[in-house]
């Protein structure tokens, strides 16, 4: 029985997602220095991080190692849901409307970049389907 996830795929998901996790903090730390809040920012990052992922979708092959590279380990580090989901719950009483509003705008928003991502993608790469 061969195993769902190789040794070699385990590894490049785990490079990936070291890099993704990197660019996040990097990303984040030059966001808030220039003022923007830290929960704006997470929802820019996810955002970007799904119409990448839908870029990625719609220009490399399904079973494509570039694609578990890059979407099961960059973007997986990169993109953080979770990041948000505390940043809801340790927000104080007077910004927490406000976030639990950016919160549900980068959920109501996801899909939709990641489906104009899967569009451009396939535009760039002459039409494969994911």
């Amino acid at each position: 029985m061969r195993a769902v996830l190789s040794f070699s795929d385990a590894i490049l998901v785990f490079v990936g997602g070291a890099l993704g996790s990197a660019l996040r903090y990097f990303t984040l730390r030059v966001a808030t220095r220039f003022g923007v809040r830290a929960s704006v920012a997470l929802m820019a990052l996810n955002l970007l991080g799904c119409l990448i992922a839908g870029l990625v979708v719609g220009a490399i092959p399904d079973g494509g190692r570039g694609r578990l590279f890059l979407i099961g380990g960059v973007l997986g580090g990169y993109t953080t849901f979770s990041a948000v989901s505390l940043e809801c719950a340790v927000a104080d009483r007077s910004a927490r409307r406000r976030v639990f509003i950016e919160t549900a705008l980068s959920i109501v928003f996801a899909a939709p970049a990641a489906l104009i991502g899967i569009a451009l993608g396939r535009a760039m790469a002459g039409g494969w389907h994911a």
